[in-house]
């Protein structure tokens, strides 16, 4: 086997990554922008498979170049290489390239883990992410798939796995930006069935023709793993799985995990709401359900130059007001989400024993009306009272009016009541003034004696008129 890294027109295949259905996805290096890429080999027998595959493949993967967005991992090139005899004896390293003719196409590298990565370090243990990691995980990802569906570009295969967070970039997210990847793998010979069970919308697993709704389904699910730390839906085979989405009602987020705002819990069973009209109409209407439940504004989440005093205008709805708010945690470390703080192992047994029920479930009427007012009454924003101990009081309607106050030094967003204007000092004379004006006026104290004087009278008459008929 030849030592020398095997080559696809201008790039480099310098470590294998990973092995599918479809092919190889490879690390390499463009050797004319000197930069790293990562590059997908499709297998030369997708052609023999289907006799249009390359009109078809070139079409759809010329249009998913086009796509241009911060959090959608940029596709660079979309081609097929045809390899001779001489240069495939010397890059037996590369299966795919062994000769014949190679699709592959080839991508920005993305350093960094895999958004399931941070799932299984984070909720999957117990240890929730913070309301705001999560309010700009999905404002972030709302706006990218929003705007491949304005471009008419569906994705079809949305899981944790085709999220990657880059390391490089950790503004906003410790575990890194989220971006989209895998676009247009549905529509590739042999991959249309390799998506994964558990994130299948009901349109899909029916063989329906999708649309944007079963990219919202899919977040949904992905929101309801990230809230309870499991799948909606666990059974014995793929089969089983795939038939709950059709018929199965997800055990609310909230019976799960206590600590989920009744608001988010519903927001997230109606993202994965069977009917595909009655989801959200669009990703960013889902986020900003989501940023609304959890009392977290998702432009603040999204402002790239926020300052300090903007960071406190968001808060959690209950718990210890932390500075896990405004700083995202390294996945390690202790996390807070929904105004929870610290691991809560116990969530992860209680999800498997719920959800291996998979009992239907149905929300009263009255049930519902509470949980659409948990997130914010109408026209009264939500506050939360600290007191000594860390821990917030229950929601209390303002009497006077709030003002939300940063300081320089903490992130932690605190509350002061607006001073009313203080009384003036009350002087010798002021005081003298309000005594007199309790005192009685002359004028009342005449009429009164007036009246004295007349009952006085009236009760002598009377008696002297009785004496002369006395016996």
């Amino acid at each position: 086997m030849s030592t020398t890294p095997s080559r696809i027109g201008k790039y480099e295949l310098r470590k294998l990554l990973g092995r599918g259905s479809t092919g190889e996805v490879w690390k390499g290096f463009d050797l004319q922008s000197r930069s790293d890429i990562a590059i997908k080999l499709l297998h030369p027998d997708l052609l023999q498979t289907d006799p249009n595959f390359i009109a078809t493949f070139m079409k759809e993967w010329q249009s998913i170049c086009s796509l241009h967005h911060p959090n959608i991992v940029q596709v660079r090139e979309v081609n097929i290489s045809r390899q001779s005899s001489q240069s495939s004896q010397s890059s037996q390293s590369s299966p795919s390239t062994s000769g014949g003719t190679t699709p592959y196409i080839v991508m920005d590298y993305i350093q960094g883990q895999s958004l399931a990565d941070y799932i299984r370090l984070t909720s999957r243990v117990g240890n929730f992410p913070p309301v705001s990691a999560i309010v700009y995980l999905f404002t972030s990802l709302g706006q990218a798939i929003d705007y491949a569906h304005e471009q008419g570009i569906l994705h079809g295969n949305i899981k944790p796995t085709n999220i990657l967070l880059d390391s490089s970039n950790t503004i906003h997210l410790s575990g890194g930006e989220p971006l989209l990847s895998d676009f247009g793998s549905t529509n590739l010979p042999g991959n249309r069935t390799a998506s994964s069970p558990f994130y299948l919308s009901p349109e899909q697993v029916k063989g329906y023709d999708i649309g944007p709704a079963s990219d919202i389904y899919t977040l949904g699910v992905i929101l309801y793993e990230m809230c309870t730390g499991g799948l909606p839906f666990h059974d014995e085979s793929h089969v089983a799985i795939m038939m709950h989405h059709i018929n199965t009602l997800p055990t609310p987020p909230v019976l799960i995990n206590p600590h989920v705002p009744p608001a988010l819990s519903e927001a997230i069973l109606r993202a994965m709401a069977k009917d595909s009209h009655t989801r959200f109409a669009t990703a960013s209407d889902l986020a900003a359900a989501i940023a609304e439940a959890c009392s977290v504004e998702p432009h603040l989440a999204l402002n790239k130059t926020r300052t300090p005093a903007e960071e406190g205008h968001y808060y959690p709805t209950s718990g210890p007001l932390s500075s896990a708010l405004t700083q995202m945690q390294p996945p390690g470390n202790m996390t807070t989400i929904l105004g929870v703080s610290g691991p809560l192992p116990q969530i992860s047994s209680q999800h498997a024993a719920l959800s291996r029920q998979n009992i239907p479930v149905t929300w009263s009427a009255g049930q519902m009306a509470s949980s659409r007012t948990s997130g914010r009454l109408p026209g009264v924003p939500l506050q939360s009272q600290v007191v000594d101990s860390g821990e917030s009081t229950a929601h209390r309607l303002p009497s006077s009016p709030l003002q939300i106050q940063t300081s320089s030094k903490l992130a932690t967003p605190s509350m002061k009541l607006l001073a009313s204007p203080s009384p003036s000092p009350i002087r010798a004379g002021d005081n003298l003034k309000f005594r007199s004006s309790n005192v009685l006026s002359p004028m009342v104290m005449i009429v009164a004696l007036l009246l004295l004087l007349i009952v006085v009278g009236s009760l002598a008459a009377s008696l002297l008129l009785r004496s002369p008929g006395q016996p």
